[in-house]
C-alpha cells in the first residue's frame, strides 16, 4: 500500500546565519526536482526556529580574559570544536554582541550529560561562577 500523502520533520543546524538561507533554497530546489520527476506536488514549510550562536570578539576577548583571572591559564580552553545545539542565547547574541561560554559545570563521566536524566549540577563551580562575574564586570567598568 502506498500512502496518499507523507509528512516529513526535522530540523536545520548549522554555524553560519547565511547557511540557514542556502538550507531553504536547497530544500525548496530538490523538492521541485521531485515534482518535475514523480509528478507529485509537494510542499514545505520551513520554520526558522533557532538561528547560529555566533560570539563577537571583543566580548569573546573580555570572557576569556576574566575566566583567565579566575581560574588560572592552564584551566581555560579556547579551542573547543564547534557544537551543532540549539541554544535560546542565540537570540540575545542577535541583539546584543556577547559571548557564550561555558564555565565547567557539568562533569559527564561521572554523572551524566546536560539535558539528560542523569546529569547532576557541580555545586562546586558556584563560587568560581560568581567569581567570573564579578572579575568580568569590574574589568568591563574600569
Amino acid at each position: 500500500i502506498i500512502p496518499e500523502t507523507v509528512t516529513l520533520r526535522g530540523t536545520t543546524r548549522h554555524f553560519q546565519p547565511h547557511i540557514q538561507d542556502m538550507i531553504d533554497l536547497r530544500m525548496k530546489e530538490v523538492l521541485k526536482g521531485v515534482d518535475i520527476s514523480m509528478g507529485v506536488i509537494t510542499n514545505i514549510k520551513y520554520e526558522r526556529r533557532y538561528p547560529a550562536v555566533v560570539n563577537t570578539l571583543k566580548e569573546t576577548v573580555d570572557a576569556i580574559q576574566a575566566a583567565t583571572a579566575v581560574a588560572g591559564k592552564d584551566n581555560i580552553i579556547t579551542n573547543i570544536p564547534l557544537i551543532m545545539g540549539s541554544e535560546d542565547f542565540a537570540f540575545m547574541l542577535q541583539a546584543r554582541p556577547g559571548a557564550y561560554i561555558a564555565i565547567g559545570a557539568g562533569m559527564p563521566r561521572e554523572n551524566g550529560m546536560f539535558h539528560r536524566p542523569g546529569f547532576d549540577f557541580n555545586d562546586k563551580i558556584l563560587t568560581t561562577g560568581a567569581d567570573y562575574w564579578i572579575t568580568l564586570v569590574e574589568s568591563l567598568l574600569h
